[in-house]
């Protein structure tokens, strides 16, 4: 693209980035920044496992795993003087500066959501006001997520989500009465969750995260990881749609909460 034209340009697949549209953001009377392309929403990339054996042909293979996804954002940055133009620069620094990693979408692609951080730039010439930049974004979970759906289950039945991939839900259960213990299985992966009460606080509301592996009772959601029987599949309890979740004893209602998977 030709740097000179940038009154010309109009983005259509902006950077938000942490729920800030960058482009928007920063575009004002003094200067306009822009998103030009982006690269690394394609096809995904994977590591192979393969070990040498002496005598044998090429490798013997052992498995595959997906690689971290690496987004870059080509972005145009311009202003009507030096010192605005510096000051584009710092308050972009400013919105991606984070310690954790931060949700990340674009203008074409709102509906789904990237989960990254951004890790450097490329440096071109500082002779103008006027620049073009490259910015990388490393995602560590190469895939992309929906926005948190809420669903009410009835307890049995076939889970109907919108996924390609298994999730890790968030499983909210509801009894009549205050209950000591209860299991959660999803009977078509096999994986169950027990739990039993650990103290003399009954409860008759449960939360279990299996994203960020937390479990809480009540309605002030008080930690309750210490009724966690041992033996449950609790990190790796995963749904996926036409999976069916059992819940015993049969609790008041069920509420499950995901986001999609796709790659």
């Amino acid at each position: 693209m030709n740097s000179q034209a940038s009154n010309q340009v109009t983005s259509e697949n902006k950077l938000i980035y942490n729920n800030v549209i960058i482009d928007d953001v920063l575009t004002d009377v003094n200067g306009e920044v822009i998103t030009l392309n982006v690269d690394g929403r394609g096809m995904a990339q994977y590591n192979i496992r393969a070990v040498d054996v002496n005598g044998l042909d090429g490798t013997m293979y052992q498995g595959i795993n997906l690689q971290a996804r690496e987004l870059s954002v080509e972005i145009l940055i311009s202003a009507i003087n030096a010192v605005e133009f510096r000051k584009k620069y710092e308050r972009l620094n400013k919105i991606l500066r984070n310690k954790n990693e931060v949700a990340i979408r674009f203008s074409d692609e709102s509906d789904r959501y990237y989960f990254g951080i951004y890790v450097s730039s490329s440096a071109p010439k500082e002779d103008s006001n006027e620049q073009i930049i490259t910015l990388k974004i490393m995602c560590s979970d190469p895939l992309k997520y929906t926005k948190l759906n809420t669903l009410t289950y009835a307890n049995s039945s076939t889970i109907d989500i919108d996924s390609d991939y298994p999730v890790k839900p968030i499983i909210e259960v509801t009894f009549a009465s205050n209950t000591d213990s209860f299991s959660i299985r999803n009977s078509t992966t096999g994986k169950t969750v027990s739990y039993k009460k650990y103290d003399a606080v009954s409860a008759n509301i449960f939360k279990f995260d299996f994203d960020i592996g937390t479990i809480t009772r009540g309605t002030t959601n008080v930690d309750a990881l210490n009724g966690l029987v041992l033996t449950s599949n609790f990190e790796d309890f995963t749904i996926d749609d036409g999976n069916q979740v059992v819940i015993t004893p049969p609790p008041q209602t069920v509420v499950i909460k995901y986001r999609g998977a796709f790659l």
